[in-house]
């Protein structure tokens, strides 16, 4: 009997979260759920976080360089969970990015980048993260000597209380000259994710 009750009560929290969730707005696309259950500024905000430049950020001492292909949300597309990157991934030549892109990126995810632009490596390389996101925004920063990290961005005076954190797989490209080195193989990456 105290099973069952604790089953129906389970079943009704997860009802209720997901009736909590679609009352979230999200794009079209968007299966809803994505994003935050509520935002609450520590102190009134001079102007809305949410649309402030990820490049600048005043608590950054790095260089926020490089700028985003393409960006795919697990909640347009459920697949995008299934990109594994544990840690950001560098690519330095064509065939590197080709040979990890059809093995690693699900077909829908593919067939909906279809009509993006990818990566160039014409004195570029590519960087792709795949992190859980609610109000937070995703930049490459350069750490100098060719030392890139991918770092996650908080909104400034804003506390984040999300339902859910969906997977966003975002590739970057950075151009060689805007970190200084002139060849690829002089890039490295950090293997974690940096918080901003």
């Amino acid at each position: 009997m105290v099973v069952k009750k604790q089953l129906v009560l389970g079943v009704g929290a997860l009802l209720l979260a997901t009736s909590a969730c679609s009352l979230i707005p999200g794009d079209e696309d968007d299966k809803g759920g994505a994003g935050p259950s509520e935002t609450l500024p520590e102190n009134e905000p001079s102007e809305d976080p949410t649309e402030s430049d990820p490049s600048e950020t005043p608590d950054s001492q790095y260089d926020v360089v490089g700028h985003p292909l393409f960006t795919v949300s697990e909640g347009a597309i459920d697949s995008v969970a299934k990109i594994d990157l544990g840690s950001p991934k560098l690519f330095i030549s064509q065939k590197e990015w080709d040979d990890w892109y059809e093995t690693e990126v699900p077909e829908d995810v593919r067939e909906r980048l279809e009509d993006s632009e990818g990566p160039t490596f014409d004195d570029s390389v590519a960087v792709a993260s795949a992190v859980p996101i609610c109000d937070e925004s995703v930049s490459v920063i350069d750490r100098g000597d060719g030392e890139l990290a991918v770092a996650i961005n908080n909104p400034d005076d804003v506390q984040i209380d999300c339902y859910w954190s969906p997977i966003d797989f975002t590739v970057f490209e950075i151009s060689l000259a805007e970190i200084g080195v002139d060849h690829p193989e002089d890039v490295v990456l950090d293997s974690t994710y940096d918080r901003i």
